[in-house]
């Protein structure tokens, strides 16, 4: 459907740098550790070892699509990078070797889980979490760690009242993290977005007006956050956000069909933003693709009724267009679809993964490192319960949808997680993995590119 602008007053309260202030836990403190059968050093802190390819290093610690370069304040796009990545990152090592790994464990925390990782300026990485602690108030935090692996500290904002959903997490073009999520004030979810220094302490929290985003939305940075959600029950909106965060620059609706919701959004390096809206199961509902300017103008739209589509689970740019994911489901496999940049025809369809011995497919993210386009696709053996143990591969294609490769990521999983993975590419183009364990752990990884 065609979008089309819509006038609004002002869109945020900035609720501020709350009173109880920022929070850190020092994780790295405790040096308290145990080894277990496989010889991982386990600690109620973090113990991490130094990194080689041939020898992973695991340390431990616990908790519950990062954009790249950060954008240009003045224009509304992404900026020219000119540093290029840090002087230390690995050199002619066998792609995807296992650098480092970190397994998290967050005591102080009580209830806790991982959500998303953001890539740092200096080739480490961040990782949100979300945490319920034992008087039952809700709050976000992150987590930081070094580019070998250690981790540096978990900062968290204030706790409140209200169940929380972690939506998204990136980085600014002040090198500040960026945390949208949504915290259930009945009956509805209520969208904020809450800031973190460079460094890591709480700075701010801001409570979003409109839209209500409810349990869905995505983020994507130019200049400022462009927010991709629900306004209520039936419409999809993208809204971007004046510099002062207390109105929008410019907010348009994209869908408005009964069960769209936003399922993918990504920006090229002229700050178009592609958007991908629909349902979020397969054989059912329309899919609408369409591309706005960093002015919020439509660029062109295109809809897909193709009920053996798969589900969208993201999308990336890529030179001449877009690469869009579809998970595996109900028997459909994990499909990755190119677009042109000029209309959004169709430039390649390809299959990635389909179920086989070791387990069906899954897929959550597709990253572009060097000329190659990368999936992490997981699979499991376990189908009762999903909690593991998983294998996990990172299959590589050419830019033209040719198949490239196919290699196991070691030990990519905690033995007891989550059937799913998180990942993103660091400053030095080493994919970075995420799993959340079934027994308040995480794991966090990193592969050589």
């Amino acid at each position: 459907m065609p979008s089309h602008l819509v006038s609004r007053g002002c869109l945020l309260v900035v609720v501020g740098s709350l009173a109880c202030g920022p929070s850190i836990l020092e994780t790295g403190t405790d040096t308290s550790s145990s080894t277990d059968h496989a010889g991982t050093t386990t600690t109620s802190g973090t113990d991490t070892q130094g990194p080689t390819a041939s020898t992973p290093t695991t340390g431990e610690t616990d908790p519950t699509d990062a954009t790249g370069s950060p954008p240009s304040p003045t224009t509304g796009e992404p900026p020219e990078t000119t540093g290029g990545p840090p002087v230390d990152c690995p050199k002619g090592q066998t792609p995807f070797a296992a650098r480092w790994a970190t397994v998290i464990v967050q005591p102080e925390l009580g209830g806790w889980g991982p959500g998303w990782l953001a890539p740092l300026p200096d080739g480490g990485v961040a990782a949100s979490l979300s945490y319920r602690n034992e008087d039952k108030l809700s709050g976000y935090g992150v987590m930081l760690l070094a580019n070998d692996g250690e981790l540096l500290g978990t900062h968290v904002s204030p706790p409140s009242a209200g169940g929380t959903n972690d939506l998204a997490l990136a980085v600014d073009d002040a090198e500040r993290l960026v945390l949208f999520g949504s915290r259930l004030v009945e009956p509805t979810m209520k969208p904020f977005l809450v800031r973190f220094a460079g460094d890591g302490p709480f700075v701010e929290e801001v409570e979003l007006g409109e839209p209500s985003m409810g349990w869905e939305g995505k983020l994507t940075m130019l200049d400022t956050p462009v927010l991709f959600g629900e306004l209520d029950d039936s419409t999809v909106i993208a809204t971007k956000l004046e510099p002062d965060d207390v109105g929008s620059t410019w907010t348009r609706v994209l869908d408005a069909a009964p069960a769209a919701i936003p399922l993918a959004s990504a920006a090229d390096a002229s700050g178009r933003i592609l958007f991908v809206s629909g349902p979020d199961f397969v054989h059912t509902g329309v899919f609408n693709l369409q591309v706005v300017d960093s002015a919020g103008e439509p660029v062109w739209s295109r809809t897909l009724d193709a009920p053996d589509f798969g589900v969208v689970k993201d999308a990336i740019a890529i030179p001449g267009g877009w690469a869009i994911l579809r998970d595996s489901s109900q028997g459909t496999p994990v499909q990755l679809l190119a677009i042109a940049e000029a209309d959004g025809a169709t430039l390649w369809d390809v299959e990635i993964a389909a179920e086989n011995e070791d387990g069906p497919p899954r897929a959550s993210r597709v990253h572009l490192i060097g000329d190659r386009l990368t999936v992490p696709v997981i699979r499991t053996l376990d189908f009762e319960d999903l909690d593991g143990p998983h294998t996990v591969a990172a299959h590589r294609l050419a830019l033209d949808g040719t198949p490239v490769d196919e290699t196991p990521l070691w030990e990519a999983t905690l033995p007891q997680s989550l059937y799913s993975l998180e990942s993103t590419v660091n400053a030095c183009g080493e994919l970075v993995t995420l799993s959340t364990g079934t027994n308040g752990r995480a794991r966090i990884g990193a592969y050589v590119p």
